[in-house]
């Protein structure tokens, strides 16, 4: 049997209620990097149902409250932004995004691509980090 993405997978599965995927986790970026790209995963959210609904969630931090960092879902295949958080925030904090599937630019297609998570951080220093705790696309 070839190779099927677990969000391809999913899709295939009758009665599937909600399901979280987790694309990464325990990653940090450091000042000198400034930016990391990890989580790569394929997916065609057009083999979902018509009712099913996209999120995006990341629990993050920065080092120091006078960085700002920077969780991004990037479509790799059309080199677009599908959504984007930042923080400047010292200890861990969630954020949530509701993903609109379509055809236009910075949506969650309705076709096969690559996404891949974006981690970024301001500063020059190896102290100035990002920290993500997870990073995951949430379906219902």
């Amino acid at each position: 049997m070839p190779y099927q993405s677990p969000f391809n997978a999913i899709a295939n599965t009758i009665g599937a209620e909600r399901s979280l995927f987790g694309i990464t986790d325990t990653e940090s970026v450091d000042g000198p990097t400034a930016l990391k790209a990890v989580g790569q995963f394929s997916m065609n959210a057009g083999n979902f149902g018509s009712s099913t609904t996209f999120r995006f969630s990341s629990t993050f931090q920065v080092s120091d409250a006078a960085l700002t960092g920077t969780v991004t879902l990037y479509n790799l295949t059309d080199a677009e932004v599908v959504a984007s958080f930042t923080t400047s925030a010292t200890s861990p904090q969630n954020q949530v995004a509701l993903l609109t599937l379509g055809a236009a630019a910075g949506n969650l297609k309705i076709s096969p691509k690559i996404y891949e998570i974006r981690m970024s951080v301001t500063g020059g220093g190896p102290t100035d980090l990002l920290n993500v705790g997870s990073a995951m696309l949430v379906v219902n």
